[in-house]
């Protein structure tokens, strides 16, 4: 690829410049101040757009900075010659990209190309790719971003410093066209490293820590869980020794009460005793018959009824073997069945839920890597929602970026107007000091002469104060003339002040300019603060959206053709996982059914599995096995005689009698004692249940605070366990940057040689027999070997830097492009080498010109290729 020719129609202090590029070395030399640079830049803008745009300073900011001095139309044409076809770009920047014009022609047919993608309008030089990428036109044809581009091809003045971008690496490999897997490195390491700051426990915000701290304290409330155990071990006890408390005070009521019965009931049973004897000893006597009567016959029926249990048992038993074999066989039939049935199920779910696959299953990786992109998409889409501006900051910040619009005042133009604030106010204190001694003055010499003429015994007074007046006029004459002096200052210093608040849409009381200037330094640091803002919702948009896409991708490949539906990709991804679940599921389900069948079948012996397969055999009972045994004729029992119920309280009156111990003849309690004990016992039961309802309130009380420690038991496992997978998690992305570090060191130590090896060439070309020897590492950084020891290049004098950084940057762009060389933009890239190197510096652009074109600005005669060169100057 190559230049053909640029037109600047006004770009910097360059108007109406027309410039054609040949074949190899072009040198472009003139004085200092002419516009090199400018030129220089020209060229990477028109491929890469501006630097800097969002800065406020006009030195930093490229779009302000180059703004024509002319005024006129800012921009130009570049013609380049790429894949053996000429293009022509056309541009002309506004004030921000999105007033910019940006067009491609095919230079042959002069119509618009879209080789490089379709101009994306408002965006500046951005383009639109194929797959809805988008980059500008240098990413296009170098395939690297502007940094990388700044770092190789493009050689700034006093600027031949190089380091090694992702880009960098990823077109050194090759790798630019077929993966952007090594062009994400810094961003994954960025990512990984604020993900490991999120979780880190070296930080009170972070996950571990905090985790750490809700652990520490669950552990400190579950140390009261034993002080709370053992209080409400004692309340429990003390229940227990209130409960027996109250039985025995029931016991005692009862006792007395039982007394209190029993004396009622004496007398009444005395009367009875020797009645109830006589006709309980007649009721034995017949009743004594007739159980032998019946005894005698009862015998006799048991030989017989045990005769016929005897063959009924023996009969009952073979039914039950046979019953026993049949239903053993049975279940092993059932469980057979049961197994063929199952094996079937399976393998129809199985190719059921294939068929719900129109165009394939995905494979395991792939999956895999998507069910990652599909569960950061809920946290993705939290960040996006957290980091978004709200409606009164997006007004705000619409409102400043208005405000601030061509520029931002920094901090030492607000420094600067802070000191002339400061200068007007002490230039206002002394303004009226003139006044007021003219007129003290006038009063004085008013009341020196009034005392003169009408109190001459007091001249000596009048003549001080005639005095002390005169010379008070004469000092307010003196100030008031500077004090005009003064006026003239400060109407200054309103004039300075009230254009820098009129540059910003402000017009403050000039008694209100310090805190007019307050408000504009908070407005400052809230625009700041917005704009910060607003990018972080930019990048969690894009997140989102980059996820997203990927989900939706893997749904359109392998969901696609199905009925459409209004779910989002979320639930459409979910409904996959599901079904991807079920399938394994079904097909390890599937693999056990077979594995059970066969294994039945080697377990059974054949005649069984054959017995099984003719279930029919099984199915009668033998004959012999149903009968019944005839029952017995029926018993005919003689009744036996029934005792009158006289006789059958009896024996119960005196075993209550003898229970009372109404026969010992001993002295008991009167009435009125048993009522007073009565009435005692009931007060120290209503004492014992009002303790027992305090104690009853301390101990749920007690189970409340126990039954928080538990719910914090529960907790604190609960943590630890989610304390464990934090450092878990941490622990893998630990390894997982250090992988990635020896990854990007890996894939650089494959291309050390080359690129070392291209150093060399061009070393040895612009400083031959210099005897220096370098290391480049796997990060391609070199080291300087003298001494027995490896120095940074950084210790290098100014010339030996830029001597090795333009020998780095060459070998690089070697690596880099193999097949079609890009051209070469070098800006006096040999200011700081002296004398002794200059003939090295010729040799090495004459040997660059022999692959490359080459863009060579230069300021003086000295270090312009000779006659004897390849190429010519312009």
């Amino acid at each position: 690829m190559k230049l053909i020719s640029c037109h600047i129609e006004n770009f910097g202090r360059l108007s109406d410049y027309s410039l054609s590029f040949a074949e190899g070395l072009n040198t472009i030399c003139h004085e200092n101040g002419w516009g090199k640079s400018t030129l220089a830049v020209f060229l990477r803008v028109m491929l890469y757009g501006f630097e800097n745009e969002g800065k406020r300073s006009t030195e930093e900011n490229e779009r302000k900075r180059f703004r024509p001095w002319q005024k006129g139309t800012y921009g130009g044409t570049l013609t380049f010659e790429a894949g053996g076809r000429t293009y022509e770009v056309t541009e002309v920047f506004g004030s921000k990209a999105s007033e910019d014009s940006f067009q491609i022609k095919d230079a042959q047919t002069h119509l618009g190309s879209e080789d490089f993608g379709r101009p994306v309008p408002g965006k500046g030089c951005l383009l639109q790719q194929a797959d809805d990428a988008r980059m500008t036109l240098g990413q296009a044809l170098f395939r690297i971003d502007s940094a990388s581009f700044m770092r190789t091809i493009y050689v700034p003045q006093l600027g031949c410093d190089t380091s090694v971008t992702s880009d960098i690496s990823a077109k050194i490999g090759n790798l630019s066209d077929e993966t952007a897997d090594l062009g994400r490195y810094d961003a994954a390491k960025e990512l990984l490293k604020k993900n490991l700051d999120a979780i880190t426990e070296d930080r009170a915000t972070g996950e571990i820590a905090k985790k750490k701290k809700q652990v520490a304290d669950l552990r400190t409330l579950m140390l009261q869980e034993t002080p709370l155990t053992e209080s409400r071990e004692q309340l429990e006890a003390d229940l227990r020794e209130l409960g027996r408390s109250r039985e025995e005070n029931l016991e005692a009521q009862e006792a007395v009460r039982a007394l209190i019965a029993k004396e009622n009931r004496r007398l009444i049973r005395a009367k009875e005793r020797e009645e109830a004897k006589r006709l309980r000893e007649e009721a034995k006597r017949v009743r004594a018959e007739a159980e032998a009567e019946r005894a005698a016959l009862l015998q006799e029926r048991a030989e017989q009824e045990n005769q016929r249990n005897q063959r009924q048992a023996d009969r009952e038993k073979r039914r039950l073997e046979w019953e026993k074999k049949r239903d053993a066989l049975t279940g092993k039939r059932d469980y057979y069945e049961s197994l063929l049935r199952a094996r079937k199920e399976a393998e129809r779910q199985v190719l059921e839920l294939r068929d719900s696959f129109p165009h394939g299953i995905p494979s395991g990786d792939e999956y895999r890597r998507i069910s990652m992109a599909a569960s950061h998409l809920d946290v993705d889409a939290s960040d996006a929602r957290n980091a978004a501006l709200g409606n009164a900051d997006r007004a705000y910040l619409e409102e400043l970026a208005k405000q601030f619009e061509e520029e931002v005042p920094g901090k030492e133009e607000l420094a600067e107007v802070e000191e002339l604030i400061g200068r007007r106010n002490a230039l206002r204190a002394p303004v009226f000091l003139g006044g007021i001694l003219l007129a003290a003055g006038g009063i004085l010499v008013a009341a020196g002469i009034l005392t003169l003429v009408l109190a001459p015994e007091s001249a000596a007074v009048g003549t001080v104060l005639a005095i002390a007046g005169a010379a008070l006029l004469l000092i307010s004459a003196w100030r008031l003339s500077a004090e005009r002096q003064y006026r003239k200052k400060i109407a200054y210093l309103d004039g300075e002040i009230g254009r820098f608040f009129r540059h910003f849409g402000r017009v403050p009381e000039a008694n209100r300019l310090t805190d007019a200037l307050f408000t504009l330094r908070q407005d400052i640091r809230s625009y700041e603060r917005l704009l910060e803002a607003r990018q972080k919702e930019e990048e969690a948009q894009e997140r989102l959206r980059k996820n997203r896409t990927e989900v939706e991708d893997f749904l359109e490949r392998y969901v696609a053709g199905e009925e459409q539906t209004s779910a989002s990709c979320e639930e459409r991804f979910q409904e996959v996982q599901k079904k991807m679940q079920r399938l394994e599921m079904l097909q390890e389900k599937e693999k056990q059914c077979r594995e059970d069948l066969y294994a039945f079948e080697d377990r059974e012996l054949p005649e069984t599995m054959e017995e099984l397969r003719h279930p029919e055999r099984m199915e009668q009972m033998p004959a012999e096995l149903l009968e019944e045994e005839p029952a017995l004729p029926e018993l005919l029992l003689p009744p036996l005689p029934e005792l009158p119920a006289e006789e059958d309280e009896a024996p119960d009156a005196e075993a209550s009698d003898a229970q009372d111990g109404e026969e010992t003849n001993l002295p008991g309690p009167s009435m009125e004692e048993l009522t007073q004990k009565e009435k005692e016992l009931r007060g120290q039961a209503e004492e014992l249940q009002e303790r027992k309802n305090l104690l009853l309130s301390r101990l749920s009380k007690l189970e409340e605070d126990l039954a928080g420690i538990r719910d914090g038991a529960r907790e604190l496992e609960e943590g630890e366990a989610k304390l464990q997978e934090l450092m878990a998690k941490r622990d893998v992305m630990q390894l997982t940057q250090e992988y990635l570090t020896r990854a990007r060191e890996s894939f650089s130590a494959h291309y050390m040689n080359p690129i070392l090896a291209g150093f060399e060439k061009y070393y040895e070309l612009l400083s031959p027999g210099d005897g220096k020897a370098y290391e480049l590492d796997a990060n391609l950084d070199l080291k300087l070997k003298e001494f027995g020891s490896e120095h940074s290049v950084e210790f290098l004098s100014a010339g030996y830097r830029d001597l090795v950084a333009l020998c780095r940057r060459m070998a690089m762009a070697d690596a880099m492009y193999e097949e079609e060389k890009p051209f070469l933009i070098l800006d006096d890239p040999f200011v700081n080498l002296d004398r002794g190197k200059l003939g090295g510096a010729l040799d090495f652009l004459r040997a660059l010109a022999q692959e490359h074109q080459l863009i060579y600005f230069t300021c003086h005669e000295s270090r312009i290729l000779g006659a004897e060169g390849s190429a010519e100057r312009i």
